[in-house]
């Protein structure tokens, strides 16, 4: 049987990019059986607590991991950004521990959030990124980059990609659904390296 491919989502509705794929023969892979799973929890540390529940018990191939924007945007409470940090390198030790391949994804940009406006986000948003992607290269992870090529001028999302400036619309999901089944396909082969593999 194929390796199952997990993919964990948080805060983004990843799991409608990769039903996009899903539908779209080009992009999708045969080589491998994906079960998506997304549980709409209102912080991104709840996936942590959640995550021998939800991956290490389903013992995927690989776990890509997209989480952060939440906290950034303080839905339950503020969190730092190293908290943040400490939640996604647990994350990372647990998959690894249990034999599971990581992906680790930059944080998409965003300016404000409509929801909560003037907590200016762009900037931790960026230095959060820049911590995933050295830690990504530190520990041989796969690092794949939706920020480079979704953000704007002011480090805000792309306005043709979202309709809130958040959240990716289906052509946000077109520019991501690639990157990532690129990122997936180097962690199944291995292909980290030594000094990480970036994705972009």
């Amino acid at each position: 049987m194929s390796p199952t491919t997990m993919v964990l989502t948080a805060a983004m509705a990843m799991t409608a990019a990769m039903s996009l794929g899903a539908r779209d023969p080009q992009r999708q892979n045969p080589q491998h059986q994906r079960e998506e799973r997304e549980e709409r929890l209102r912080e991104d540390w709840a996936w942590l607590v959640r995550f021998r529940q939800d991956v290490i018990s389903l013992r995927p191939a690989v776990v890509v991991i997209l989480a952060g924007t939440n906290d950034i945007a303080g839905n339950t409470g503020p969190s730092t950004l190293r908290m943040i940090e400490d939640n996604l390198e647990s994350m990372v030790e647990l998959a690894r521990a249990n034999g599971i391949r990581v992906v680790l994804c930059s944080v998409l940009p965003a300016y404000d959030y409509p929801w909560r406006p003037g907590l200016a986000p762009a900037q931790k948003i960026v230095e959060l990124n820049d911590w995933i992607r050295q830690y990504s290269a530190e520990h041989e992870v796969v690092f794949v980059d939706y920020h480079t090529p979704m953000a704007n001028a002011r480090q805000g999302l792309r306005s043709e990609l979202s309709e809130d400036g958040v959240h990716p619309n289906e052509a946000g999901y077109r520019v991501m659904a690639p990157l990532v089944e690129r990122g997936i396909e180097a962690a199944l082969a291995g292909r980290a390296g030594a000094a990480g593999s970036r994705v972009r």
